[in-house]
C-alpha cells in the first residue's frame, strides 16, 4: 500500500519545484514516488532531491511572509505619517483662518465712525 509515515511528520500532501501540489505515494530512503492531486502525473525522484525541494518552497514561504510582515508596517508607518499630515494642515488650516478673521475683525468698520470722516 502507500506508505506516507515519513513523508513531512506523516503529511502526504507536499509542493513541487513547479509549485504545484502532489500526493506521496511511496517513500523510502532512495527514492520518493509522488502523484499530482488532480492524478495526471507520477514522478520518482530521489529522496534528498525531494526534501530540497520542499526546504526550498518553505524557505520560499518564510520569506515571503516576512516580506509581508514589513510591507505591512511600512504600510501602517505611512498611514500614521499621512494622518499626521492631514491633521497639521488641518491645524495650520485652523490657525490661518483665525488669524485672518482676527485680522477681519480689526480692519472691520463700526457704522457711524470711519464712513462719516470720508464723505
Amino acid at each position: 500500500m502507500m506508505d506516507t509515515s515519513k513523508c513531512n511528520g506523516g503529511e502526504n500532501q507536499v509542493f513541487g519545484e513547479d509549485g504545484k501540489i502532489y500526493m506521496v505515494m511511496s517513500r523510502n530512503d532512495d527514492f520518493t514516488a509522488y502523484i499530482t492531486k488532480d492524478n495526471t502525473h507520477v514522478h520518482v525522484v530521489s529522496t534528498q532531491r525531494f526534501n530540497d525541494a520542499i526546504r526550498k518552497k518553505k524557505k520560499y514561504e518564510d520569506k515571503k511572509k516576512r516580506r509581508a510582515k514589513k510591507i505591512q508596517k511600512m504600510n501602517e508607518k505611512i498611514s500614521k505619517i499621512r494622518k499626521m499630515i492631514r491633521d497639521d494642515k488641518r491645524a495650520i488650516i485652523s490657525r490661518w483662518l483665525s488669524e485672518s478673521l482676527a485680522e477681519l475683525q480689526e480692519l472691520e468698520v463700526k457704522p457711524g465712525s470711519n464712513q462719516q470722516a470720508d464723505a
